[in-house]
Parts: structure tokens; C-alpha cells; sequence
């Protein structure tokens, strides 16, 4: 392209505001206060200067919405100034308005992009330079050149497919997507919930969001699912224990929910913490007791770490156990934890499949809250901890169901139970024979809950906030009362 000088301001001569402009040069003059700007006033005699053949273009951007546009006096085609919303330093360009093509977006935006463009723009520039020199005529260019839109566009295409330009498609395609390979080889990704049977709701259908991710749903819960079937608690999992009972985990986990629900932790650290705690108990047989509060605080210190955005300080944990132990303790036993778990906590959480339930189940707010209720109260429970993460989330959703009485379940002919529906059976791959005995078992504790020792799950579902879904459940214990029989007589 042509070359450019820097023009140089001179605050004491407004005839010389822009320097001296030289014929047959292209010239670029940056301005770096919006006070400069207001002081020219857009005038048109700063315009005087300027030879016939030469247009200006003035971008301002200031701290108000507006646009000015002022006609051309003494030789310039148009002036116009953008106004925008963010003040910025003014930008002003000039180039010759004859015989010099105008420099298009494309070759800033695709410098470095594509060495074949590369070359041509190059080559196109040292043409116009060559020009400008005097060479007399101007040159030819080339059409890949002067075109470079279109010809950008065809080799993105060519290189990068069809689907790299239309992202927008593919995130609302709902079919599935086929993708070739170097090798020629056809992968074939199925795309939301793809070949469900007629009586199933897709409900992934719907999903525009691009961080849904629905594409991959399918793949990521498959996924959670052989996780939990490769780090199971097994049954009893203190039996083995020299000193640790289950009602002392049961405090410390009732003990641990009170502190979560104090630093206004996620549900996923509060979850994350007890199967840590879990984990560590099942391999370590040897921990003495006044040692497993240590471990509570410090597997929610490592679970707040790997779910929250801003963490408590290290320091907090060492309050909440009222100095019993030192932030170098904490540290040490956080090195123990991850050593004996081998840095693995990738164990799924019953909210994560929880969620997913809700969404097939049709949930609203109360019908979602009542379900994690329940999740949480089987997890203070230690002959519950067995189960896996899914069970408890499908038994729960399964049991609010039944105590909201959703008037929204369609019956489903292979079902005797109009709750759990052919949606729910299918997302998430249990009969409801496998799921009432722990759907009983949950309505027991849920039962039992406001004459419990342990009430910090209770309390805390009592306000407004979680839509007072404990209350709710008591004004339901009949009904949960001839739950409990009925599943009672069916297992017996």
C-alpha cells in the first residue's frame, strides 16, 4: 500500500492543526484526546488544506450516542464523525481519492491467517507502491486481490467446511451429525437424544443454549455413569472400622452440612465433601477418633476448592473447628486425603443426575427442590451411602412425584405407576421395581426428620428460600405413611 507519514500537531496554528499534506502521499494522522476533537468543532476551515483529489474520514467515539454528518466544502467529498458510547482516542484516516483502490477489512483481518492471501496482498502492495513512485499507469491487479471477500471466503470453505461457517446451524441441528476424517473414515456423533422410541419426550429437543452442550449430553452421562459403577462405597463400609461408628459420621456430616450451609457453599461442595469423606473411610480402617473431625474439615477445604469460584480462606477452617487443629495440620491431612484417594475425585454427585431427572421429569421449582431434599437426607444416613449417586437422584425425584402428585405425568401403558413415566425410565435407565425399595427407605428418614437428633438438613428446608418443601413433606405424612406400607407389602 501507499506509504504514510505521522502529521504532527501543532495547537498554535488551527491552519496547520494537521501538518502539511503532500501530494500523491497517503497519510495517516492519529489524534489521542476527544478534547482536541471538540476544539476543531469540525470546522470547515481546517478543510482548506486539502487537495482536490484527497477525501477524508473522521470516527470519534465519545461518551454519548449521536451521529454527525456534514457536508463536504473546498474540495472534500464527505465528512462524518460516529459518535459511540465509549470515549476513545479519534482516528483519522486520508487516503487518495483517485486511482488508489481503498484497503479493505479482510486484509487486516486475515494477516497471518492464510499464506496463499499472504503472498498476493504483498504482491499487491508493492504494485501500488510502484505507482506511487511514478511509474505512470496503474497497475492490474489481480481479481484474488481486489476481491479478497469472495476469495477468502471460497478458501474457508474448501479448508474448513461448509460447518465451520454456520456454527448457529449446527447448534440447533437436531439430526445427526457426519464427520469425515483425513483417512476417509465416517464418525457418526448422534446430536440431543437421537433414535428415542415413540412413547419417549426428547428433552433435549429444545435446547438452543450452545452451553447446554445437548450434543454431547448423551456422551457425558454414559460417561458419569460408568464412573460411579468403578468407584462405588460398598455396603457397611465402616464395618471395618477399629474405632469410627456410623453415628459419629452422621454427626460429622450433619456438622459439615451446617458449615456449608453458613458459608453459603454450592450444593456440589457440600456433596463432594461427603463422598470424600466416604472414600477415605472405606480404605482407611485405622483413624482414630479424635482425628475424623480433621478429615471433615479438610475434605470440605478440598471440595470448596474444586467446586467454588471463591473458595474460603484456609484460615476459616481452622476457626470452624475452634482452633482444635492448625492450618498445618489441615494442609498435611489434605496431602494424606488426596494421596489415599490417588487424586481422583471424579466421582459423580447425586445433583448432577439429579438435574438431569428433574429436566425428563418435567420439575418445577418445588417439585426440584422437594427431590434434593431428600437426596441430602439420605446422605447423613450411613446405611444409605451404598447406593449409587443415580439411585438416589431417580428415588428422590420419584418420591417427590408421588407427595406433589404431578398432574402433568401422562400414564404410560408399560407402567403401573402413573409417576414414573416412559421418559424417566429411559433417561434414567431404571424400572420402577428397582427404584421403590429406595424411594421407602428415603421416605423413612423423611418421616423421621423433625423428631431426628440431626435436623441441620431439616432446618435449613424449612425456609421460604427451598419453598419450605420439609414442612410440606409433614403435611404429607399420611400419605407417606401409606407409602411406606404399600412398598412394604410389595417387598414382602
Amino acid at each position: 500500500m501507499l506509504k504514510a507519514d505521522k502529521i504532527k500537531h501543532k495547537p498554535e496554528d488551527e491552519n496547520a492543526l494537521f501538518g502539511t499534506l503532500q501530494h500523491k502521499e497517503n497519510i495517516t494522522g492519529e489524534r489521542s484526546t476527544f478534547a482536541d476533537l471538540q476544539n476543531i468543532g469540525l470546522k470547515p476551515s481546517f478543510k482548506k488544506n486539502f487537495s482536490d483529489n484527497v477525501s477524508g474520514e473522521i470516527c470519534v467515539r465519545c461518551s454519548k450516542p449521536n451521529t454527525i454528518s456534514e457536508n463536504a466544502c473546498d474540495g472534500i467529498s464527505s465528512t462524518s464523525a460516529a459518535i459511540h458510547d465509549r470515549v476513545r482516542p479519534t482516528s483519522i484516516r486520508f487516503r487518495k481519492a483517485k486511482n488508489i483502490a481503498a484497503k479493505t477489512e479482510k486484509e487486516d483481518l486475515l494477516t497471518g491467517e492464510n499464506e496463499a492471501l499472504k503472498k498476493d496482498i504483498l504482491a499487491s502492495k508493492r504494485a501500488s507502491s510502484a505507482f506511487e513512485e511514478g511509474s505512470g499507469e496503474q497497475p492490474k491487479l489481480k481479481r484474488e486481490c481486489t476481491n479478497l471477500t469472495r476469495n477468502v471466503t471460497f478458501k474457508l470453505k474448501q479448508g474448513l467446511g461448509d460447518e465451520a461457517l454456520n456454527k448457529s446451524n449446527l447448534i440447533k441441528q437436531t439430526s445427526s451429525i457426519v464427520i469425515q476424517s483425513e483417512g476417509q473414515q465416517m464418525l457418526q456423533r448422534d446430536s440431543y437424544s437421537s433414535k428415542l422410541p415413540n412413547i419417549v419426550t426428547d428433552i433435549d429437543k429444545n435446547d438452543e443454549d450452545s452451553l447446554l452442550v445437548s450434543g454431547y449430553t448423551n456422551d457425558i452421562y454414559e460417561h458419569l455413569y460408568n464412573l460411579e459403577s468403578e468407584q462405588p462405597i460398598h455396603k457397611n463400609h465402616l464395618e471395618r472400622q477399629l474405632v469410627i461408628k456410623p453415628n459419629m459420621r452422621a454427626i460429622l456430616i450433619d456438622w459439615i452440612y451446617e458449615v456449608h450451609v453458613n458459608f453459603k457453599l454450592v450444593t456440589e461442595t457440600f456433596q463432594l465433601a461427603v463422598a470424600i469423606i466416604d472414600q477415605y473411610l472405606q480404605i482407611v480402617y485405622d483413624l482414630v477418633r479424635s482425628k475424623l473431625q480433621l478429615v471433615g474439615a479438610t475434605a470440605l477445604f478440598i471440595a470448596s476448592k474444586y467446586e467454588e469460584v471463591y473458595p474460603p480462606a484456609l484460615y476459616d477452617f481452622v476457626y470452624i473447628t475452634n482452633d482444635t487443629y492448625t492450618a498445618h495440620q489441615i494442609r498435611q491431612m489434605e496431602l494424606k486425603i488426596l494421596k489415599t484417594l490417588n487424586y481422583n475425585l471424579s466421582r459423580p454427585l447425586p445433583i448432577h443426575f439429579l438435574q438431569r431427572f428433574s429436566k425428563a421429569a418435567d420439575a418445577d421449582a418445588t417439585h426440584h427442590a422437594m427431590s434434593k431434599y431428600f437426596v441430602e437426607l439420605s446422605m447423613i444416613e450411613a446405611d444409605m451411602v451404598h447406593y449409587k449417586p443415580s439411585e438416589i437422584a431417580a428415588a428422590a425425584v420419584y418420591l417427590s412425584s408421588k407427595i406433589l402428585k404431578r398432574a402433568n405425568y401422562a400414564l404410560a401403558t408399560c407402567f403401573t405407576d402413573s409417576c414414573w413415566t416412559s421418559t424417566l425410565q429411559w433417561y434414567t435407565k431404571y424400572q420402577i421395581e428397582h427404584i421403590k425399595p429406595i424411594a421407602r427407605r428415603i421416605a423413612i428418614i423423611a418421616r423421621n426428620a423433625p423428631i431426628a437428633e440431626l435436623k441441620a438438613v431439616y432446618n435449613n428446608y424449612k425456609t421460604p428460600e427451598n419453598f419450605n418443601v420439609s414442612m410440606l413433606t409433614q403435611k404429607h405424612k399420611a400419605l407417606i405413611d401409606s407409602i411406606i406400607e404399600m412398598e412394604s407389602k410389595a417387598e414382602n
